[in-house]
């Protein structure tokens, strides 16, 4: 059998062939791999690039320089068979403007010397892939930063489409500016990247990849070159950070009250208390005192002051006039009063209409379906023609399928006042992309409201994936029972997060001071007895062995969450750990993994051990 084509795509096309096979693990052990590249030449070639790579300080990451040695090695191979990659010339005078060219010709010129080889003009197919791997940020970015232009735009259509404004964070100017100059470089060739985060990416940071697909649309349009969904996942990680660090990942803080009583301090307390059985989530009490203790200083400092006596002296909004002894009638006065302050709450009964849950019709293909749904939102003037051609835009930039049967498709850019979700249970599946789909959820949220966007699809997803809500949806077709599981998923899920028994839910509902005392105690009680028996020198061996080895970490539920946040932790430190969010992704790293890589399975009881 012989291949015939453009040498970068055969030297594309086989670098795939030896990932895809083993993935990144195990790569050494890959058959093909092992019959074309000898152990002494990858270790010399190793030693050049590690040497050569930190003397010009270009701080690639693990999967970057794996990449680089790879095809450095597919290069050495083709070009003794005096096959060679050709450039332009713009292209090659591009490159010899860069960094990346002085250190490929270092190299270069080391490994002519050691291997007593001419590579003629390979210096340029390795400075292309020096130019175009992953790295870390630099410490101190320039004010005149290379696609200053484009970053500025991406950030105003982000601002215009979501209300979301990233202008100020540095940090993320600095990250897209290097990203861009290698994701350019791989868009512009047309070359392969990997993307083992991708799944967790869009179910977890499913704000933060929006944003990201926003950034592709620019790219294309600036550049003319589509981007890859995988490309988009990692634009998505420097998004995602932008916006832990403004902020809007976070849980609204609660609100800070003081209680003003004429009773006393034992009277005061007992408000107190009863304010936080009640509110504790929503509101934090910092004082008690008396009348004559209030000033306008002290009204500043917080948001409410629940008073029961007069203070005419004083104006303010945030003053609250309550009974002494707090009964029902005071309790949903105050509930009212955090109601009208949390305006952009979500009423998920509102969002989902009766005539918008469609069920048991049946399309050939992904787009009669969006056809479908978006025409009669228009029809009810719930989305404009412009926002309807969006969600078959954002559908082109990267597929919305999740898997487990389900796709929750949506508008990219929408100026409608209300936020609506569609639902559709198909009579039988159809392939949506990549994968067999029979629920769709068409999202529709005004960019006046896109704060909610994130919360709405986290909330969809919990319930009809984590839940396996799906099930019973495609089974039930029954929108009243829909609507009620999609409210109560959140308390659906305290309860099983903390895994109570009914007695416990019980006691928490009718005497929470007790319930929470006792789980005080419970936790203590563990907090105590893991400092007397945990041996932190087995955690700093389990670190030390993460950081040094090809890891995979295998979990299910509530650990695979865990296993998610050691993940991230880990790249945070420059250290890739691999966790497979599906059961087929988790068997094909466990296939992959070599006898000297390091496995781990977290389960919250032991059952998961089974499964490896």
């Amino acid at each position: 059998m012989k291949i015939v084509g453009d040498e970068a795509k055969i030297r594309y096309c086989i670098s795939e062939y030896i990932f895809n096979s083993k993935g990144y693990f195990g790569i050494e052990e890959n058959q093909f791999y092992q019959s074309i590249f000898k152990e002494q030449e990858i270790e010399k070639l190793r030693e050049i690039l590690l040497d050569v790579i930190s003397v010009y300080n270009l701080r690639l990451t693990d999967l970057a320089f794996k990449n680089v040695l790879i095809h450095s090695l597919i290069m050495l191979k083709r070009f003794a068979r005096q096959k060679s990659v050709t450039y332009e010339e713009n292209d090659i005078k591009a490159f010899e403007k860069k960094v990346e060219f002085e250190c490929a010709q270092e190299i270069i010129k080391r490994i002519q010397k050691e291997f007593e080889v001419d590579l003629g003009n390979e210096v340029y197919y390795l400075t292309q892939h020096l130019i175009s791997s992953q790295r870390f940020l630099i410490d101190d970015p320039k004010e005149d930063y290379e696609y200053k232009n484009e970053i500025e735009k991406i950030l105003i259509k982000i601002k215009e489409e979501t209300n979301i404004d990233l202008s100020d964070d540095k940090q993320l100017i600095n990250g897209l500016a290097m990203h861009l100059s290698a994701a350019l470089q791989r868009m512009r060739f047309d070359m392969n990247i990997r993307n083992e985060f991708l799944d967790s990416i869009k179910n977890m940071y499913p704000l933060a990849f929006e944003l990201a697909v926003i950034a592709g649309e620019i790219i294309e349009e600036n550049f003319q070159f589509r981007t890859q969904e995988n490309e988009i996942g990692f634009l998505a990680m420097h998004f995602g950070a932008a916006l832990e660090r403004k902020g809007l990942n976070e849980k609204k803080p609660r609100k800070k009250a003081i209680i003003v009583c004429y009773a006393g301090v034992a009277t005061a307390m007992l408000i107190k208390e009863k304010i936080e059985q009640n509110f504790g989530h929503k509101i934090e009490v910092i004082k008690t005192c008396s009348q004559q203790e209030v000033s306008q200083e002290l009204i500043d400092q917080v948001d409410i002051v629940l008073t029961t006596a007069e203070l005419s002296e004083l104006r303010s909004d945030k003053i609250k006039k309550i009974n002494l002894f707090l009964d029902e009638t005071d309790i949903q006065f105050i509930g009212n009063i955090l109601k009208e302050d949390q305006k952009d709450e979500i009423d998920y009964r509102k969002i989902f209409r009766k005539e918008l849950f469609f069920y048991d019709v049946e399309f050939k293909n992904k787009e009669e379906i969006l056809e479908h749904m978006t025409r009669e939102m228009q029809i009810r003037g719930l989305i404009s023609k412009e926002g309807s051609k969006s969600v078959f835009k954002r559908e082109e930039m990267s597929t919305t399928e999740l898997g487990n049967m389900v796709a929750i498709p949506h508008a990219m850019s929408n100026d409608s006042e209300e936020a609506v979700v569609s639902v559709m249970i198909l009579k039988k599946p159809i392939l949506w992309e990549n994968e067999k789909v029979q629920v769709v959820l068409l999202l529709n949220v005004p960019k006046s409201q896109y704060n909610m966007w994130e919360v709405v699809f986290k909330r969809l997803y919990q319930y009809l994936i984590g839940d396996q809500g799906v099930t019973k949806l495609i089974k039930d077709k029954d929108y009243d029972d829909f609507k009620k599981s999609i409210y109560n998923t959140y308390y659906k899920n305290f309860n099983s997060s903390f895994r109570l028994t009914d007695n416990q839910m019980y006691v928490l509902e009718k005497e929470p001071k007790k319930f929470l005392d006792e789980y005080a105690d419970s936790i203590c009680d563990a907090i105590n007895d893991f400092k007397n028996h945990f041996d932190y020198t087995k955690i700093d061996f389990l670190i030390d062995e993460m950081m040094s080895k090809e890891c995979g970490i295998f979990a299910y539920n509530q650990p695979l969450n865990c296993a998610m946040e050691i993940q991230n932790d880990f790249f945070m430190k420059n250290k890739i750990i691999y966790v497979g969010e599906s059961y087929s992704k988790q068997l094909e790293i466990a296939k992959s993994l070599t006898k000297n890589d390091l496995a781990i399975i977290m389960s919250n009881y032991g059952n998961y051990f089974s499964e490896y």
